[in-house]
Parts: C-alpha cells; structure tokens; sequence
C-alpha cells in the first residue's frame, strides 16, 4: 500500500505471531517500523493481514488461523 503523499510503501512481515508493519521511504530505501499487532490468542494464526487508510489514521485486520482437534482412543478391540 502507498502512503497518501507517495513517498512510502508500506509492507507487512508476520514472524513469530506477530504482523510488524514497515514503512519503506520511496526515494531513499529507508526502512521503519511503523505498528505492531499482536492477536489477544496467537494459537493456530498463520498470516495478519491488515489494510489501513492512505493517511495512517485508521486501519482493520484479519488473520487467518487454523485449529485442529486430536483425538486419543484407547481400548478398541
């Protein structure tokens, strides 16, 4: 996604549970962390994705996650 005034880029990089946000200066190459999120339950996440406003001034997320149950039988004849 482009900032409003063209200059940045901004890319998101999900490691350990956690999406960090990054800003990228166009014209220079810079690289800053611009937020953080952190699910409340990070148990089965596999991506964050978030979309946010040209200006920065709001943004929502999804994540996607998978759970799985397993199952112990003994005793079966």
């Amino acid at each position: 996604r482009f900032g409003g005034d063209g200059q940045w880029i901004y890319a998101t990089e999900f490691v350990g549970g956690v999406a960090g946000i990054y800003r990228h200066e166009i014209p220079s190459g810079r690289r800053q962390l611009w937020k953080e999120i952190t699910p409340a339950d990070p148990a089965g996440v596999w991506l964050i994705e978030p979309i946010f406003t040209p200006d920065g001034g709001a943004y929502v997320y999804t994540i996607h996650r998978t759970l799985s149950s397993l199952y112990l039988v003994e005793g079966l004849r």
